[in-house]
């Protein structure tokens, strides 16, 4: 054989194997996505499938709080569907996804779906704390707004963000963001939660509620000002006490599934974490005076750990 015919086999076969390695794909975008990542846009629509294979559609199932942690599902990719009059790409969400706590029992078995601009892939949640942006491919931003960064791909003191339109609801690619203008503390990014649900609700007693309830459950949050100007208060004056507390110093147990940890002790304040059954909380102290729900009678417990917040007794063995 010639070697010219010798080089151009082994050149072919090169190619050959080199194509037989490439990992298969039937969406390329499923390769470039993290397999996690945050809800980069607070009331992001979490969907499930529904109707024939022929003619499958979406269903919504609940909105998720914005920095919620996210899984894709396995062995899915994403995928174009119809939502109105528009067609929107869609993410596979695990249902073992922390965003999902609370919600998962509407999900089932899944994948749940979001939408894929509304998706952070191996983004952080951070709450601006200095006004920025306004210039460029970066809109406005007021201070207690809320971003997703790519800390990761820092370069100097700007860091890629994940910017939502807030009138056509779409992603704005490839803005930037000064690191000093924002906190990526837990606190601040809950306070600032907190501030966008108000600010998303048309129910003043419902903003309201939300606001204080805030305001008590993280006093020393870079935002509380802002709680108390949009309550009308002045720098000096408290948002309404809380129930008067008992110390109680314990070791409980988790009674059942998804129990939540409430940011006040009142069955409608806002949610800041859930537990699962036969988990262990460290109470600090409980309500002096036991409340009635539509589940019975109980005092509230405040828990330090595994976070900050208030559990209903009734959810913990040995508790009243």
């Amino acid at each position: 054989m010639r070697p010219s015919k010798v080089l151009i086999l082994v050149a072919t076969l090169v190619v050959l194997l080199a194509s037989g390695c490439r990992k298969p794909s039937s969406n390329g975008i499923a390769e470039a996505l993290s397999r996690t990542g945050i809800v980069a846009y607070q009331g992001a629509g979490i969907y499930i499938e529904e109707g024939p294979n022929s003619n499958l559609s979406l269903s919504w199932r609940g909105a998720l709080d914005f920095g919620g942690e996210l899984k894709m599902a396995a062995n899915y990719a994403p995928r174009d569907f119809v939502i109105g009059d528009q067609t929107m790409k869609f993410v596979p969400i695990a249902v073992d996804s922390g965003a999902l706590d609370g919600i998962r029992d509407k999900i089932g078995t899944g994948p749940g779906w979001i939408r894929m601009d509304y998706y952070g892939a191996g983004a952080e949640a951070a709450a601006v704390t200095h006004p920025t942006g306004g210039s460029g491919s970066l809109p406005a931003l007021d201070r207690g707004a809320l971003i997703a960064v790519l800390r990761t791909r820092t370069n100097g003191s700007l860091a890629p963000a994940i910017v939502i339109d807030q009138i056509s609801k779409t992603r704005i690619d490839g803005t930037k963001i000064d690191l000093g203008a924002l906190s990526f503390e837990r606190d601040d990014v809950r306070a600032a939660t907190c501030l966008a649900k108000a600010a998303a609700t048309r129910d003043e007693a419902e903003a309201k509620s939300i606001l204080e309830d805030a305001s008590r459950a993280i006093p020393n949050s870079i935002f509380a000002d802002l709680f108390k100007a949009k309550l009308g208060l002045g720098e000096s004056e408290e948002v309404s006490s809380s129930p008067a507390i008992e110390a109680l110093v314990a070791k409980l147990t988790v009674k059942r599934d998804s129990v939540v940890i409430h940011a006040s002790p009142a069955p409608n304040a806002p949610s800041v974490g859930t537990l699962a059954m036969d988990d262990e909380v460290d109470t600090t102290g409980r309500s002096a005076e036991a409340e009635t729900t539509s589940e019975g009678t109980a005092h509230w417990y405040r828990i330090k750990s595994p976070t900050d917040g208030w559990v209903f007794g009734l959810d913990l063995v040995g508790a009243d």
